[in-house]
């Protein structure tokens, strides 16, 4: 299963999305799947590039999973050895 890394950035100079626009001057979304392999090996990465509005459709189809965070206000158990 792929680790995701998504980020927005500005397009200073022209970049070609993945649906085959050029986006310049706009925001666009990288997101970038790194697969990773035995240990000692370079990860593969896989970028892929979106408009905002790209982007919006893309997370309304397939949605990327982060793991849920159990947070709670109680104080936690102290265990001494």
């Amino acid at each position: 299963m792929p680790q995701y890394e998504i980020k927005e950035k500005f397009a200073w100079r022209p970049i070609l999305t993945t649906s085959g626009k050029w986006v310049w001057w706009r925001q666009y979304v990288k997101r970038m799947k790194i697969y990773w392999g035995p240990a000692g090996e370079d990860p593969v990465i896989d970028a892929e590039f979106f408009t905002e509005g790209e982007w919006l459709l893309e997370e309304i189809k397939n949605p990327v999973q982060s793991p849920p965070t159990f947070r709670t206000k109680r104080n936690p158990k102290r265990v001494s050895y």
